[in-house]
């Protein structure tokens, strides 16, 4: 219960065609350097993790906002449109790997 009161704590993703915001701070798609996905340690839920400009955020799939995170994601970088169905199991494996990086 602890951990779903932490989660309803954080404020809601939102995205659009030019970036993301979590909280205050702004992600532009374009200055994205690198993309990653996981597993959260705690809740094994799948995880995107993004680095842009020296700031790195990890993002899980149960917090509010992240399947239209998700979609943007997929429009600016479509090779990552795959990223869930490479998420392996077992279950708490972080199974972390690379999807983009910018050249």
């Amino acid at each position: 219960m602890d951990r779903l009161q932490r989660r309803s704590e954080l404020p809601p993703l939102r995205a659009t065609p030019f970036g993301f915001t979590a909280g205050e701070v702004f992600f532009p798609w374009q200055n994205i350097s690198e993309i990653w996905r996981g597993k959260a340690p705690v809740t094994d839920e799948a995880s995107l993790e993004f680095l842009s400009g020296g700031q790195r955020i990890s993002i899980c799939e149960g917090r509010p906002g992240f399947d239209q995170l998700e979609s943007f994601m997929i429009a600016a970088f479509p090779t990552t449109a795959a990223w869930r169905q490479a998420v392996p199991q077992p279950a708490f494996d972080s199974c972390r790997m690379l999807l983009y990086r910018r050249t």
